[in-house]
C-alpha cells in the first residue's frame, strides 16, 4: 500500500516511505599497560558516546493511463537492483 497519493493535472502519484532508527552502543574508556624497560606504563583509550541515526528512503512514482512514466527517490538509505 502506498503511504499516500494524490492526483494533479490528470496525473497521480503514489509515494511509499520507508524509515527506520538505528541505535548504536558506545564504548567504554578502557585502561591498557605496556611497559617500558620493565616499568609498567598505563595508556586509556577515550570511550564513545551512544548514538542514534534515522535510515529513510521515499520513492515516488508518477502514473499516467495507469502506466507508471516516471519515478523518484530521496533518502539517505534508498537501495536499487
Amino acid at each position: 500500500m502506498p503511504t499516500s497519493m494524490y492526483e494533479a493535472d490528470g496525473l497521480r502519484y503514489l509515494t511509499y516511505t520507508r524509515s527506520e532508527t538505528v541505535y548504536i552502543a558506545g564504548t567504554p574508556a578502557k585502561t591498557t599497560t605496556t611497559y617500558y624497560l620493565g616499568k609498567p606504563i598505563p595508556f586509556q583509550t577515550v570511550g564513545t558516546s551512544d548514538y542514534s541515526y534515522t535510515k529513510d528512503c521515499t520513492t515516488t512514482f508518477t502514473v499516467i493511463n495507469k502506466v507508471i512514466s516516471s519515478f523518484r527517490i530521496q533518502g539517505n538509505d534508498c537501495l536499487s537492483d
